[in-house]
């Protein structure tokens, strides 16, 4: 990167800035967490209940919501929406934990040749499982 100060000097640096891993990688400082929090435990424990092990059994991110709020609802917390959760699934996702992947690949334009995803994507289990490494803290 070149900047040039308003007395016409001009300095030249490197910058290695990365704000984003691969799309559908989820959250990519995921690694760096301490510890999951409440509700990254429930996720994984509403999807392990569902027993959501592939696409067919999986969840949405609407299904999720809906759950996620009835079980905070019985602990008294207040509800979350759809993008906070999506925070949360993001980070799971990045540790490797859940999956994400929509329904098909369909072509929907033969002569331009573009494509689009048929059907709501679903969250399941990416068969590593990390309620048994993390301790019940909160």
């Amino acid at each position: 990167m070149e900047v040039t100060c308003p007395c016409g000097c001009k300095y030249t640096f490197e910058v290695d800035v990365r704000r984003h891993g691969q799309i559908g990688t989820g959250y990519y400082r995921a690694n760096e967490l301490k510890r999951l929090g409440r509700t990254h435990k429930q996720v994984l424990r509403i999807v392990d209940a569902n027993h959501c092990i592939d696409w067919k059994s999986g969840l949405t991110k609407v299904d999720l919501t809906f759950k996620v709020n009835e079980l905070r609802k019985t602990s008294g917390l207040s509800n979350i929406k759809g993008p906070t959760l999506s925070g949360y699934l993001s980070v799971l996702q990045g540790l490797g934990v859940l999956s994400c992947r929509p329904a098909n690949v369909i072509l929907a334009d033969p002569e331009t040749m573009q494509f689009k995803h048929d059907g709501t994507p679903r969250w399941y289990r990416s068969g590593h499982s990390l309620l048994e490494e993390q301790p019940d803290g909160r």
